[in-house]
C-alpha cells in the first residue's frame, strides 16, 4: 500500500450541509449519550440501583462455585484488556504496518489513540473516586471505577489495530469492524460485570468513550492533518540514501 493513501481519512471529504451532519451525528449522540450517564452515575439513583442488583444477582449466581465454567472464561478473558495486553498487541501491528507499507503514519496512529486513551480515561477517574463493586477483594480495591478503563482500552486499542490493518478503509470494511468490535466489547464487558470487576455503569461509560475516541483518531481531520506533518517531518529527518 503507498503511503499516500494512509492520509485518506475514513470519512469522506467534508460536504456543506445536511450531508456534514449526518457524518457528526453519530458521535455527537455518543457525546451526549455518555454526558448524560456520566451525570446519573454521579447522581446516583437509579443507576445505582441497578448496579447493585445485577452485581447482587451475579454474586448470587456464582456463589459457592456456581457456574464455574463461565466464570472461568470470563476471567481469562478480562486479562484479554489489560493495557499491556492490547496496548502490546497494538505496537506490533502498527510496528509490522509500518515496517510493510514503509510509512510511519501506522505508529503514529497508534501513539494518538493512546494518549488520548489515557487522558479521556484518568480524568473522570482522578475526579470521581468511586469504588468497585468487591472491595473486600485486594485486587478490586481502591477507587476510580468509572469509567472502565479495561473496556475503553479493550474497545480503543484494538479497535485502532483493526482499522490500521483494514486500511484503507470501505464502508463494508467500516460496517465488517464496527460489528466485530461491537460483539467482542459487549462480550468483554460482560465479562467484566460477571466476574464482579466492575459496576455496570461502569462498563456502559466504556462503551460510550470508546468509539468516541476511534472516531476522533480516525474521522477528524485535524488528527490526520498533525499525523500527516509529523509523518513528513520524520521522513525529512532520516539520512539520505548513499
Amino acid at each position: 500500500m503507498r503511503a499516500s493513501e494512509m492520509r485518506r481519512p475514513v470519512a469522506p471529504s467534508a460536504e456543506p450541509g445536511a450531508g456534514r451532519w449526518r457524518r457528526v451525528a453519530a458521535p455527537l449522540a455518543l457525546a451526549a449519550a455518555l454526558a448524560v450517564w456520566t451525570l446519573l452515575v454521579l447522581v446516583g439513583g437509579p443507576v445505582i440501583h441497578l448496579d447493585v442488583t445485577i452485581r447482587d444477582a451475579v454474586v448470587h449466581a456464582t456463589a459457592d462455585g456456581g457456574w464455574p465454567t463461565p466464570t472461568r472464561a470470563a476471567r481469562e478473558y478480562a486479562e484479554v484488556g489489560d493495557p499491556l495486553a492490547a496496548g502490546t498487541v497494538l505496537a506490533l501491528v502498527a510496528l509490522v504496518l509500518a515496517f510493510l507499507r514503509r510509512d510511519v503514519r501506522p505508529m503514529l496512529y497508534a501513539v494518538a489513540a493512546v494518549s488520548l486513551l489515557v487522558v479521556t480515561v484518568l480524568i473522570p477517574k482522578l475526579l470521581y473516586h468511586r469504588t468497585g463493586p468487591n472491595p473486600a477483594d485486594p485486587g478490586n480495591s481502591g477507587t476510580g471505577f468509572y469509567p472502565s478503563g479495561h473496556t475503553t482500552t479493550f474497545l480503543t486499542l484494538y479497535g485502532t489495530a483493526l482499522i490500521l490493518a483494514a486500511w484503507p478503509l470501505t464502508r463494508w470494511k467500516l460496517s465488517a469492524i464496527g460489528a466485530v468490535i461491537a460483539v467482542a466489547a459487549g462480550s468483554y464487558g460482560t465479562a467484566l460485570v460477571w466476574c464482579n470487576y466492575h459496576w455496570t455503569s461502569d462498563v456502559i461509560g466504556g462503551w460510550l468513550l470508546g468509539p468516541l475516541i476511534l472516531w476522533t483518531v480516525f474521522a477528524v481531520k485535524t488528527t490526520a492533518r498533525v499525523i500527516d506533518r509529523l509523518a513528513e517531518f520524520t521522513e525529512r529527518a532520516k539520512p539520505p540514501k548513499r
